[in-house]
């Protein structure tokens, strides 16, 4: 394990992390000053002619937003790698990264016509492959077979990728954050494969560690109701980013040998961008069948069919998350347990995610009447004065027991290693920074993305030893106790969440419903680090208490404050533990 932290450099990724995260906030609002200055802005009113089948009211600005938003994300990226690691072995990725993000700029400021776009995007592309060297060779089909591919195919086949994973990313730029959140979710994901496959974080640390900092730092003014677009030139740069990790996942380019035999079947790659992949295929065919030109836009994207079934932007927006995050995870499983032969379960998940698609394009009332205010569970839409007496009482009892899981249960922990120290540190640090942006609010990426990892590193701080009494002498395991608190607040948050139920409540936020459930992928982690600190375990009570934080927080927004002070206090006592070794004798 301490090879691990060795190799990643611990403080190198978190200043990589934070340095993108701050540059990106504190960017952000300079540019959208500059936009407005010089009149950048994305024309609701094109928008509307260009969406005719969709009415005012589906989720669209009523007003100018500007556009640039690009800028903040890639240079707090560049500014990051800059200031603490600068890998020279792609330099030339990099650079051709900087200049698929000119092109988008320039349409952004003059718009270029579609295939001047792509012609030029090919080119670009075809420069990268052969500079790189990023030409797939062999051709995964199952973790264990594949087919060689003859030079000039692989060659053709990579440019292919990298063009079709910007025009994925392109197209599902539209709605507000949810380019920003695919881009995450499969920045992650892939840089997981590669590390499944290489047993190194080289990915993560070169690509997405500040890709995640930097992209989780704009969604924070790209969040419905967003004020400011990433435009043609972000979503450019993060396509050609996922195109590149698919390459280096598929074994073009570092460590494209897989260290333990076991290859990423092409599928399972496609499926950690799944929903843009399909849906930008769905919609090209399409319009090729309806006899129009694929660069014509159209309302017949995922999201917008979402729209048209009575979502509103932020409940389509955490569907689409939701639904990316499913089906990223049913492609990595094959490859996180290889000797499982589960390759079906990727392929059967692919034509599940086409058939979603289709259902929801042509099944248009059935799907409408699920998303009804007349469905079951909006019945407990009325309550009586004693009914609301109960339900305070019942969200008061849910809260302390939060408060003791995170206050109270540190100081059982015997020890903490030295790297969960390092976390917590990090953790406290984080959260100083969440606080000073929402006050009074944990509706957003950040806050929510900092309250999920801090709940995790205590929970992981907690869970490496059993918890034990002395009583006469003797020793008394009663570890048991403290799984059945998480059972009984898992019981009792379920409960609640369903007899105080309202529409307004089926969504928090779409970036809250992804960190809900970022605790799963804990899951995914090969086992000798799963069971050093135990993650199977604490995936699941993460989850529980992080939803039992959320239904908590939806409701009182005056909970904020106090749920951050008691986890910076549990954060600061794991922390002494782990790095100073401090101990309470008596």
């Amino acid at each position: 394990m301490q090879s691990l932290f060795d190799y990643t450099k611990g403080m190198q990724s978190i200043l990589l992390f934070s340095t993108a995260l701050i540059f990106s906030l504190v960017c952000t609002p300079f540019i959208k000053k500059f936009a407005i200055i010089f009149n950048l802005y994305d024309a609701p009113q094109a928008k509307a002619e260009r969406y005719k089948s969709l009415a005012a009211s589906d989720g669209f600005h009523k007003s100018p937003v500007p556009r640039l938003g690009g800028i903040c994300f890639v240079g707090g990226f560049f500014v990051s790698m800059l200031l603490w690691f600068f890998p020279s072995d792609i330099g030339n990725i990099l650079v051709f990264s900087i200049i698929f993000f000119l092109l988008g700029f320039v349409d952004d400021l003059h718009p270029l016509s579609a295939r001047f776009r792509l012609l030029c995007q090919v080119s670009c592309a075809a420069m990268t492959v052969f500079m790189g060297g990023l030409s797939i060779k062999f051709l995964s089909l199952t973790t264990e077979t594949g087919i060689h591919l003859h030079p000039v195919f692989g060659y053709i086949l990579s440019v292919f990728i990298i063009v079709g994973a910007i025009n994925s990313i392109n197209m599902i730029d539209g709605m507000d954050g949810l380019a920003g959140g695919i881009a995450i979710i499969g920045s992650v994901t892939l840089s997981y494969l590669h590390f499944l496959i290489s047993d190194n974080l080289e990915v993560a640390f070169i690509l997405s560690i500040p890709l995640l900092g930097a992209v989780l730092g704009f969604l924070k003014y790209n969040t419905y109701p967003a004020s400011i677009f990433m435009g043609d030139g972000g979503s450019n740069w993060l396509g050609f980013i996922l195109g590149v990790q698919i390459l280096l996942v598929l074994g073009g380019g570092m460590n494209a040998a897989p260290a333990h035999g076991i290859h990423v079947p092409v599928i399972s790659a496609a499926l950690c961008l799944g929903v843009p992949i399909v849906d930008t295929a769905w919609v090209i065919f399409n319009r090729i069948a309806k006899g129009v030109s694929p660069f014509t836009p159209d309302a017949r994207h995922f999201h917008h069919i979402l729209l048209k079934h009575g979502l509103n932007t932020q409940q389509a927006v955490t569907v689409i998350y939701f639904t990316s995050l499913l089906f990223a995870v049913s492609g990595i499983i094959p490859v996180a347990f290889p000797h499982e032969h589960l390759w079906i379960i990727a392929y059967l998940a692919f034509f599940a995610l086409c058939a979603l698609l289709g259902t929801t394009a042509w099944s248009s009332p059935m799907i409408s009447r699920l998303f009804s205010r007349d469905h079951f569970f909006f019945a407990f839409a009325h309550y009586s004065q004693r009914t609301r007496a109960i339900l305070r009482l019942w969200e008061s009892m849910n809260r302390y027991i939060i408060y003791a899981i995170l206050c109270i249960t540190p100081l059982f922990a015997s020890s903490s290693p030295e790297p969960v120290g390092y976390s917590a540190v990090a953790m406290i640090v984080l959260l100083l920074i969440s606080a000073m942006f929402s006050y009074r609010s944990a509706s957003d990426f950040f806050p929510s993305f900092v309250l999920a990892l801090s709940s995790s590193v205590l929970l992981t701080a907690n869970n490496l030893k059993e918890l034990y009494v002395v009583i006469l002498g003797h020793s008394y395991n009663i570890h048991f106790l403290y799984n059945y608190l998480f059972i009984f607040l898992a019981v009792s948050v379920i409960l609640f969440i369903i007899f105080s139920f309202r529409r307004q409540y089926l969504l928090v936020t779409a970036t809250d419903f992804l960190m809900i459930t970022l605790p799963l992928l804990f899951l995914l982690v090969p086992d000798p680090y799963r069971e050093a600190y135990r993650l199977n375990t604490i995936s699941i009570r993460s989850l529980i208490l992080f939803i039992a934080i959320r239904s908590v927080i939806r409701r009182y927004s005056r909970s904020v404050f106090k749920i951050r002070l008691v986890t910076l206090i549990a954060l600061t006592y794991i922390s002494l533990k782990g790095l100073l070794g401090m101990r309470f004798l008596f």
